[in-house]
């Protein structure tokens, strides 16, 4: 039976039954009915879900039985008749129940930590089956390719490989004009996290690869562009006085919210000494662009990779917006 505690239910309860196939389902459903009572303000009724899942069109008693396990559990009241359960309403717990697996399933930074792991894992069984074009498409429609019932976006899967590629995990070439990566291959170091530990969240702080960055613009990007093995290369360092002014904010800034980020003492130190490097480099005489925005987007990654608290987030946004600031 499902308690309330301190007018909460416990998280722990939400995350264990979504582990199995029918919890999700249920609660997939509660949020459903949630969802629709937000927009009808009366009394569900529902025929509206026979096809929210797979299991309730193949069989539609599934969704039945659903129902009146809900209802056992205090999460919603219903009227049912001889044709079955007709009519429901969420309850107080059931409410609850809907609103914190939607918040689980929403976190940011759960998010992207699985879809790093789960494109990992992916591209490794890509690699193992020869699989030498994988696209995006494929992905999503693979069992890695949602989190608790809720797709990837290809948002997210993007900035799932450019943390893998700055791991040098991955490899792929980034189409700037599209936002995509085309041909993501796994490495050799990433196929040894997979085989040794399973999944990057198993690897120990201390054998985690470090962080490096490589930018690669292809076809028309701005700012300093590396165009591998083709024609079309536009090169440009020079910076203004308003780009220089732009780097040296984001190092002030940087320095007084990286220790609002919840970081390790060295993830801290490797930020700090990247911080150091875009100082020196926007004091120099003709400062470099393209070092500046590498260094800028090392010590966004540095965050991300490292972070779980919130303020990653307001990050990410600065370090984005001062390299775009600076012509990235």
């Amino acid at each position: 039976m499902w308690i309330e505690i301190f007018g909460g239910v416990f998280m722990v309860e939400v995350l264990e039954l979504a582990e199995s196939r029918m919890g999700l389902r249920r609660l997939e459903l509660a949020a459903a009915i949630s969802d629709a009572e937000v927009r009808s303000g009366q009394e569900i009724m529902t025929e509206q879900f026979e096809n929210l899942h797979d299991d309730y069109v193949a069989d539609w008693h599934v969704l039945q039985a659903d129902l009146r396990w809900m209802g056992e559990q205090s999460w919603i009241s219903f009227e049912a008749s001889a044709a079955g359960i007709q009519g429901v309403h969420l309850l107080g717990l059931g409410q609850q129940v809907a609103q914190r697996f939607q918040d689980v399933r929403s976190d940011t930074v759960a998010r992207m930590k699985l879809a790093r792991d789960s494109v990992l894992r992916w591209l490794y069984e890509c690699e193992m089956a020869n699989i030498r074009s994988p696209r995006y498409q494929d992905f999503k429609d693979s069992k890695y390719g949602e989190y608790l019932g809720n797709p990837f976006t290809s948002q997210e899967i993007t900035k799932a490989i450019e943390g893998l590629v700055n791991k040098e995990l991955v490899t792929g070439q980034y189409m700037t004009g599209a936002g995509y990566y085309t041909n993501p291959r796994i490495t050799t170091a990433g196929s040894d996290i997979i085989e040794e530990y399973g999944s990057l969240t198993n690897v120990p702080k201390e054998s985690r690869p470090n962080v490096t960055t490589t930018t690669v613009h292809m076809n028309g990007s701005h700012g300093s562009n590396l165009n591998v093995g083709g024609n079309n290369v536009t090169q440009s360092t020079t910076m203004t006085a308003e780009q220089i002014g732009a780097s040296v904010s984001f190092v002030e800034s940087s320095r007084g919210m990286v220790p609002s980020l919840g970081l390790t003492e060295e993830q801290v130190g490797e930020i700090t000494e990247v911080l150091d490097e875009v100082e020196k480099e926007s004091s120099a005489a003709e400062p470099n662009r393209g070092l500046l925005i590498d260094l800028m987007a090392k010590a966004r990654d540095v965050a991300l990779l490292g972070s779980a608290t919130a303020m990653v987030n307001a990050y990410e946004f600065l370090a984005n917006g001062s390299i775009q600031a600076i012509g990235g």
